[in-house]
């Protein structure tokens, strides 16, 4: 149906090539969680995922210029020359790295993509959670721009600018990464839920009372992403190393199947019942996403698909040293008990000397 639909629509059919074409995104995330040291990771990949979410944000500020001042072919000759600078940036600053799956053909990878996406209980939870964070995203900044356009009066440029607050809000990613280095990613998701369901209780309750409760609602709400995005990806990455770019194709896709989802529902919500209603919608989403959170601890087996083991400890090198005690009491175990079941009982030995005594005294008789 989209190729057929391609064939009499330009538009759909470029939408349709960008799609296919835009792995960029997939490609550059897990790579950073590769080369960052581990002590290091979050806060590095939280950089390379502030340009995923800035591209976002500056996108809205040119969109509201170009409306205002300009016709819409300028976005296609702005979007040929940007893409012409990253394709040089990438080509001279990216390094070469091996492939970690050499073996894998195209469709195997596809064919362990949809596998593991059905089958991966942290990787299952990351996406959904994601994904309901991506649709209230989608469906607050589709709600701003009718708030500022009918209550306030604002023309499409400065609703644009409202943008920047935003980006303000992503230039705090070098502290999330710190403090999502120093804690349990698990602590992170559920410190960014709080964070964007802040946001949203703000703008329920003032959005259309002052400008301030909007531009406090964006600034959180651009925290908050960040915060659980950056802390799902760092779940899902240590599941399994070398499949680190797989797991983060799913994850990505359901970060854009969140956005869609709540760009076309929450058209409807905000036109049907205005944007408090708007607001309380997107605070069920968050409600529903920490309920999910909730179905497994901090330290759950990956293999589990609910679960409250291996305790609620938050910081993650306190976590790691009473991991590595429990593994060091756990090789004891299974050494002492290799030990006896080589030696033979206590019982038989005294048994065999008793034995050998009583042989030497009948011998000597």
């Amino acid at each position: 149906m989209t190729l057929a639909s391609c064939e009499t629509d330009p538009l759909g059919r470029a939408q349709f090539f960008i799609g296919m074409s835009s792995v960029t995104s997939q490609i550059l995330l897990p790579l950073a969680a590769d080369l960052a040291r581990p002590e290091k990771r979050a806060l590095a990949f939280s950089v390379v995922m502030s340009g995923l979410l800035l591209g976002l944000l500056f996108a809205r500020v040119v969109a509201g210029q170009i409306a205002q001042h300009a016709s819409v072919s300028v976005v296609y000759y702005m979007s040929f020359g940007l893409l012409t600078l990253v394709f040089n940036l990438l080509y001279w600053t990216v390094p070469d790295y091996p492939a970690k799956n050499p073996h894998l053909t195209y469709f195997a990878i596809i064919k362990s993509m949809l596998y593991y996406a059905v089958t991966e209980p942290v990787l299952v939870q990351s996406c959904l959670i994601g994904g309901l964070c991506s649709a209230v995203f989608a469906t607050f900044w589709l709600s701003l721009t009718f708030v500022l356009g009918d209550l306030y009066g604002y023309p499409s440029g400065t609703i644009g600018l409202f943008a920047l607050v935003g980006i303000l809000g992503v230039f705090t990613s070098p502290v999330v990464g710190k403090m999502i280095d120093g804690t349990v990613p698990w602590l992170g998701v559920a410190l960014g839920l709080f964070v964007i369901a802040a946001s949203q209780a703000i703008w329920t309750g003032a959005a259309g009372v002052s400008v301030g409760a909007v531009v406090v609602t964006i600034f959180l709400l651009d925290v908050g992403q960040q915060l659980q995005q950056v802390s799902n990806s760092m779940r899902i990455f240590a599941i399994n190393p070398p499949a680190r770019a797989r797991f983060s194709a799913v994850f990505i896709f359901a970060i854009f199947l969140g956005q869609i989802i709540g760009t076309s529902v929450g058209t409807r919500v905000y036109l049907a019942a205005g944007y408090r209603v708007s607001g309380a919608f997107c605070l069920g989403l968050l409600g529903l996403g920490g309920l999910i959170l909730l179905t497994r601890s901090p330290h759950c087996p990956t293999n589990k698909w609910f679960g409250y083991s291996g305790g609620w400890e938050l910081r993650k090198g306190v976590a790691e040293k009473k991991r590595a005690e429990r593994n060091r009491l756990d090789r004891l175990d299974v050494d002492e008990k290799a030990v006896r079941e080589e030696l033979p009982p206590a019982g038989a030995e005294l048994q065999a000397v008793a034995a050998q005594v009583g042989g030497g005294g009948s011998a000597q008789n």
